[in-house]
């Protein structure tokens, strides 16, 4: 299967750099957050030598509807042909390539932050799978400028929400949500390794490398879930190990324990 085709994409968003496009230019300095485990923190950060950003397959994600799975659908396609009726050969090609682009956005790798500025209860226990969970802050510009996107090209854009049906618009099939998810004010990443032509369905997930954490973490919130003892303990490790932290680690204010 070939990798999911975003020239329609690239034609609608604008050009942020060689190897980034977001939606619209106002939305560069639009600051994002990311709710996460403390890997994801510390693979940032480098602590095993090897500073990474990693970004899941879109069929690793919970929701089925955000695995492009429709499972309450009665017919598995839009595309039919009228009975007597001979359908015309440009027709099919036409059909047979819209699904080949629905099935392959399911092998996106997708990186999805909110553009919520406050804390939110429900995001911490959705998004964060233990006690140690964190919430990152950055931008839009700061975060695509903090990575090597020399081998990759990434697509950006707040989410669109609404009733999910099953679209070939390429916008829809990346960008569009369901409403029951409208309050996480999603702000998403796409990202496509620019030598990969096929899907290759045994990497669930991409290592991008992060050449700059500074620049990308403007401040980290230690999860509410860890008690405040444990916290304070943490944030004086993650001060010590990285210098640019100082004064960017904050306890929740949320008080869970």
């Amino acid at each position: 299967m070939n990798q999911f085709d975003f020239s329609n994409i690239e034609a609608r968003f604008r050009r942020l750099s060689d190897s980034c496009f977001i939606n619209t230019l106002q939305e560069e300095n639009q600051s994002i957050f990311l709710y996460a485990d403390m890997w994801k923190l510390l693979s940032i950060l480098g602590v095993d030598n090897n500073a990474y950003f990693r970004v899941s397959r879109r069929d690793c994600f919970s929701d089925r509807y955000e695995r492009g799975e429709f499972p309450d659908s009665r017919y598995p396609f839009w595309h039919f042909s009228v009975y007597g009726v001979k359908t015309s050969t440009n027709t099919l090609k036409i059909w047979e390539e819209e699904e080949q682009q629905f099935k392959a956005a399911t092998f996106t790798y997708a990186s999805c932050w909110t553009s919520c500025p406050e804390e939110n209860y429900l995001m911490w226990k959705g998004y964060t799978p233990d006690r140690y969970g964190v919430r990152i802050k950055s931008s839009v510009v700061d975060f695509i400028n903090s990575l090597d996107l020399s081998s990759f090209v990434t697509y950006g854009s707040r989410m669109s929400y609404g009733t999910m049906t099953k679209s070939y618009d390429s916008y829809d099939l990346l960008f569009r949500k369901s409403i029951a998810y409208i309050n996480e004010q999603e702000f998403r990443f796409y990202f496509k390794e620019s030598s990969e032509l096929q899907v290759n369905t045994a990497k669930r997930f991409l290592s991008v490398p992060v050449l700059r954490p500074d620049l990308m973490i403007k401040e980290v919130v230690l999860s509410p879930f860890m008690s405040r003892e444990n916290a304070r303990f943490l944030k004086s490790i993650l001060e010590k190990y990285s210098d640019f932290l100082n004064g960017k680690v904050l306890l929740s204010k949320i008080i869970e324990f």
